[in-house]
C-alpha cells in the first residue's frame, strides 16, 4: 500500500491510501476503524506513529473500500508533496562520480534546504526574478521512521520508514556566490517530491534502483542508485551522529553525474519546459517550468 496527500477543494492538506491508480482517504477508513485513536493529525506522517498491527488494519480497510469501487482517480488529485511538513530537509552533494575513478570522500558532503522550497508533483517550478542559472537534479529521497540518534551502520534501514523521488532544483551561479550552495538552494519550488510515499518494506534493494530524466522529452540522465559513494545505510547513520533525526524528516540523497559514462553539462531550464523524472518502483515525478515573480 501506498501513501499520498492531496489538496481537497479548500485547499486543504488530506491525506489517503493509494493502489491501482485509486485512492482512499485517511478520514472515512480512521472512521471504519474507529481503535486508532493516536493517529497525528489524520496525516502521512502521522501514519509513522502506528503499530504494524494498526497499520494493517489502516490498509485492509483500504482494500475493502476499493473492492466496493469506492477511492479517487489519481489522475484528477491535485498532489501535494507526501509529506508536507517534514521537520527537516537534509541533502547529501556529490554522492555520485563525475568521473570514472572519482575517489570516495571521507565523509558525506551535507547541506539543508529549507521546508518552504517544497513542492509536488505537476505543481511548478518557478524561476525568481533573482535566478540566473537553475538546473535540475533527480535523486532518491527517504523519510525518517523515528526519533534516533547515534545509529549503528548495522540498524540503519530499520529508521527509513519509505521513499520518494525528489528534484533538488538549484542555481548554479548563485551557489557558487560564496563557499555554501544554500543561497542558490532555498527558492521557493526548488524542492518537488512525490508523487507518493512508498513504505521501506516495498523496495527490496534501494542501492538497485534506475534514476532516469527526461527534459522536454529527450533523456538527459540515466545511472542507478548503485553508484552512490555513499549508501543510504551509511547516510542515516552518518547523520544520526550529527543531530537527532526525527519522524517525517527528508532525505536527499545525491544526483547521478554520468551520462553514458560522460560528464555533461545542462543549459539552464527555461519557462515552459518539462522534466520528468523516473526512479524504480517508486513512479514518476514531473514539474514544468515558470518564469516567477
Amino acid at each position: 500500500m501506498r501513501y499520498l496527500t492531496y489538496l481537497d477543494e479548500n485547499g486543504k492538506h488530506q491525506p489517503a491510501c493509494l493502489m491501482d491508480g485509486r485512492a482512499v482517504e485517511f478520514p472515512p477508513l480512521l472512521q471504519a476503524i474507529g481503535e486508532i485513536t493516536t493517529f497525528q493529525a489524520h496525516s502521512v506522517k502521522g501514519l509513522l506513529s502506528l503499530t504494524p498491527a494498526q497499520k494493517a488494519l489502516l490498509n485492509q480497510t483500504c482494500l475493502n473500500h476499493l473492492n466496493m469501487g469506492e477511492g479517487l482517480d489519481l489522475d484528477k488529485l491535485t498532489l501535494a508533496p507526501p509529506i508536507p511538513n517534514p521537520g527537516k530537509i537534509i541533502c547529501i552533494g556529490m554522492n555520485y562520480p563525475s568521473r570514472a575513478d572519482t575517489p570516495r570522500p571521507e565523509y558525506p558532503v551535507v547541506f539543508l534546504k529549507p521546508t518552504s522550497g517544497l513542492s509536488s508533483h505537476r505543481a511548478p517550478i518557478r524561476l525568481a526574478r533573482a535566478c540566473e542559472n537553475v538546473h535540475f537534479e533527480a535523486e532518491l529521497a527517504f523519510y525518517i521512521a523515528d526519533t534516533c540518534h547515534n545509529v549503528p551502520l548495522s540498524e540503519a534501514r530499520s529508521h527509513i520508514a519509505g521513499y520518494t523521488i525528489a528534484n533538488d532544483v538549484g542555481d548554479q551561479t548563485i551557489e557558487k556566490r560564496t563557499s555554501q550552495w544554500t543561497s542558490g538552494k532555498m527558492f521557493d519550488t526548488f524542492t518537488p517530491t512525490g508523487p507518493v510515499f512508498v513504505p521501506a518494506d516495498e523496495i527490496t534493494d534501494p542501492q538497485d534502483l534506475m534514476i532516469r530524466t527526461w527534459r522536454n522529452g529527450d533523456l538527459v540522465q540515466e545511472s542507478s542508485t548503485v553508484r552512490m559513494l555513499f549508501t543510504v545505510d551509511e547516510i542515516l547513520a552518518y547523520l544520526s551522529t550529527l543531530t537527532t533525526l526525527q519522524p517525517g524528516d527528508l532525505v536527499l540523497t545525491g544526483s547521478p553525474k554520468l551520462f553514458h559514462g560522460e560528464l555533461v553539462f545542462h543549459p539552464p531550464l527555461e519557462p515552459g519546459e518539462e522534466i520528468k523524472i523516473t526512479i524504480s518502483s517508486l513512479g514518476t515525478l514531473i514539474n514544468h517550468i515558470e518564469q516567477g515573480a
